[in-house]
């Protein structure tokens, strides 16, 4: 009863050239989390190459079934950073800010706790940075701040947002290029 059903395909190495078949059934039984898993890390692999429309396109995917196979929250919350982050690549900035707002709705709503004060600094972060690359640094920087505060109360570190702070209160406005450096 194995998850695999083709002995070729354990030995198949993902890339551009060589990606998943949603429609070729032999990959893996129907609901096996490896088979979101797949479609995520064959997202990775696009975003690493830089074909972001086509890492878009599996990171909504593996999330949909993710979702849909009631999959442990952690794994939900990776592909949805992993969406956010391809659709920041592709300059869809207000998709981006959509997503953090219902994030941010959804963990205010829950019982705080450190692994929900971690996510929504990291969201905070996330939109912070998207304000900022959209031309509206107060905005940005005012969610800087609280993903600041929060990664302060919490005792763990937010490199990219204390980077960013540090240019802001310097002075210094970081551009888009500078910050894709810094991420």
């Amino acid at each position: 009863n194995s998850l695999i059903t083709n002995q070729n395909t354990f030995n198949m190495k993902l890339s551009a050239k060589t990606p998943i078949n949603p429609t070729d059934t032999s990959y893996f039984s129907e609901g096996s989390p490896l088979l979101h898993q797949s479609f995520a890390e064959q997202g990775k692999l696009y975003f690493l190459e830089e074909k972001f429309d086509l890492a878009l396109k599996y990171f909504r995917y593996s999330l949909e079934l993710a979702v849909q196979t009631e999959s442990p929250e952690f794994l939900i919350k990776h592909y949805l950073e992993c969406l956010l982050a391809a659709l920041e690549m592709t300059g869809t900035y207000q998709a981006v800010l959509a997503y953090c707002d219902r994030f941010i709705s959804l963990v205010e709503q829950e019982d705080f706790n450190a692994e929900r004060q971690i996510y929504l600094a990291q969201v905070f972060q996330k939109k912070g940075i998207v304000l900022i690359k959209s031309g509206k640094k107060a905005e940005g920087q005012n969610f800087l701040d609280k993903a600041s505060k929060l990664a302060a109360s919490g005792k763990f570190p937010l490199l990219l947002t204390e980077n960013i702070l540090f240019l802001l209160n310097s002075g210094i406005v970081p551009n888009k290029t500078r910050i894709l450096q810094e991420q």
